[in-house]
């Protein structure tokens, strides 16, 4: 009777670890899924409206936006390799980011600069001499047009490029050599 209660003991352990491992969640997958994500901003708080777009294998383009929480979810998407690029006015753009699209259980983050953090960063640049870098960094903040963050950027931009083109030499413009030679005549 022992050798009974033993055998069903180990029979039923037996069958609860078959049970417990064949239905354990594989987290790859074949065929179609959701693709899920955040966008935060450099303070880790969610960024509402951010438009992204994500590009499959297949070619196929799907664009969404944040909700009020940052996150974003594309539906259907199909297994492999994709493509997620977003933008928002006065953040910095997100460019093409490259995944690879296979694991259900991971959620996607993306943190993106405001313009306000972008700026700062471009002063640094500047201050270390990285105009290249800088300019660059400006290129890829997003504004409306005609909007003052546009000018302030295009303000930075002229500066840049006069910086660049010179070899980081800084040239006067020929009204301010007129204005500060006129001051000096005064002055003697």
């Amino acid at each position: 009777m022992m050798k009974i209660n033993r055998s069903l003991k180990y029979l039923f352990l037996g069958l609860f670890v078959f049970a417990l491992v064949s239905c354990a969640s594989n987290s790859m997958f074949s065929g179609n899924g959701d693709l899920c994500g955040y966008v935060v901003d450099e303070n880790n708080l969610p960024v509402e409206e951010f438009i992204i777009s994500c590009k499959g294998q297949k070619g196929i383009l799907k664009t969404t936006l944040t909700d009020k929480n940052g996150l974003f979810v594309f539906e259907n998407m199909a297994l492999g390799n994709c493509w997620i690029k977003g933008r928002k006015n006065s953040f910095v753009e997100l460019e093409n980011n490259m995944l690879i699209f296979g694991d259900r259980s991971k959620i996607l983050c993306f943190q993106v600069s405001s313009i306000d953090r972008a700026l700062d960063k471009v002063e640094e640049m500047i201050l270390y001499g990285d105009y290249e870098g800088a300019n660059q960094l400006l290129g890829k903040i997003v504004c409306e047009e005609g909007s003052p963050s546009k000018e302030v950027l295009s303000i930075y931009k002229k500066y840049l490029e006069q910086r660049i083109s010179t070899g980081g030499v800084e040239v006067l413009v020929e009204e301010e050599v007129k204005k500060d030679e006129g001051n000096e005549e005064k002055i003697l």
